[in-house]
């Protein structure tokens, strides 16, 4: 995609360790899906009221491993939910988790109230043939961001640099990036 001459190996690490892993994470951060699959840990201050679905960070979910909750008036201990008590669904992309019974578990006051661990992403086998247009996507990113390596470019009509297209830039932050407070 880049059209690297295939005897020039002398970037290849970099390549492979930082063009296409960044592209890639871009492509999950622009999506909001997993395409590595990877494991994860959502966190959440409570459960949703009256038995409301509760809904999974990323796309993409494998499964879901397993949820706890802190345990009212007892800090520090946690107690884990049944698995046959709740019910994973997919509904347009995104996965939401709900009691199978109408209702969650009472759970203590905590940052950490809930937590719920999963896998998500797309195994590498099927992702060229389920997602050929997220690959040419990745691709191309990689290629793009193998070509320009600097935050400016040099204008080709004109004086003077321009910097890289703001959401671009932008994106590339997104996995630090810390939601505003106020």
């Amino acid at each position: 995609q880049a059209r690297i001459d295939p005897d020039l190996t002398d970037d290849d690490l970099f390549i492979q360790s930082v063009i296409i892993p960044g592209a890639r994470q871009q492509a999950e951060s622009r999506s909001g899906s997993a395409i590595r699959p990877a494991r994860y840990r959502q966190v959440c201050g409570s459960f949703p009221h009256h038995g409301a679905a509760l809904a999974i960070t990323h796309g993409s979910v494998i499964a879901v491993e397993g949820m706890s909750y802190a345990l009212p008036h007892q800090p520090g201990l946690r107690a884990s939910i049944n698995p046959a008590s709740f019910e994973v669904t997919v509904i347009d992309r995104e996965t939401i988790v709900a009691p199978i019974d109408g209702k969650w578990p009472h759970a203590g006051r905590s940052p950490r109230a809930v937590e719920i661990t999963y896998t998500a992403g797309i195994e590498p086998a099927e992702f060229s043939d389920r997602y050929p247009s997220v690959k040419i996507w990745i691709l191309m990113a990689a290629a793009w961001a193998y070509a320009q390596r600097e935050m400016f470019l040099l204008q080709t009509r004109g004086a003077g640099y321009q910097e890289l297209p703001s959401d671009y830039m932008q994106t590339l932050l997104d996995p630090l990036r810390v939601p505003p407070r106020w």
